[in-house]
């Protein structure tokens, strides 16, 4: 298990110097950015994100659209993003707030957990509590990532 809960301790090898994926709860609680919108940073996808309705079926260049409260661009629409959460339908329930992140790591499945949604996408699939599967071997024009660091 590389990640234990937030506020606890992180284990991550050296070599990766404290980089990873976020886990699904971090990414939802850093998209959502201390308010509580649909979309990260407000509730018209149109301010903060780019998806089939606006992007003219092509990815767009980072901050183009308003930040979410925290300060930080793209988290609804434009590429999807991994987390570090292996894929399951019944591990995490996205609607149901948690005190503790419910890490789920499973060796044995090639499916991450993706949140954001992309350009390509309906308005429903941008939302923060929207989230799909995605090989972590197959990589594609709608995927990307963004790192956290442990502090």
């Amino acid at each position: 298990k590389a990640y234990s809960g937030r506020g606890k301790s992180c284990r991550v090898s050296l070599d990766a110097k404290g980089y990873r994926l976020p886990t699904e709860a971090e990414w939802e609680y850093i998209a959502l950015g201390g308010a509580r919108h649909i979309y990260a940073g407000s509730d018209s996808l149109e301010d903060v994100g780019w998806y089939w309705g606006n992007s003219y079926l092509s990815p767009k260049g980072v901050a183009q659209k308003s930040p979410n409260p925290f300060g930080i661009y793209d988290l609804s629409g434009n590429v999807s993003e991994w987390c570090l959460d292996s894929w399951s339908e019944g591990e995490y329930d996205s609607t149901v707030l948690k005190v503790e992140d419910p890490f789920y790591n499973d060796p044995e499945e090639n499916r991450r957990v993706s949140k954001g949604g992309h350009w390509h996408m309906t308005d429903y699939g941008c939302q923060i509590r929207y989230r799909e599967a995605s090989s972590q071997y197959s990589p594609n024009k709608y995927q990307g990532f963004r790192l956290v660091r442990c502090a």
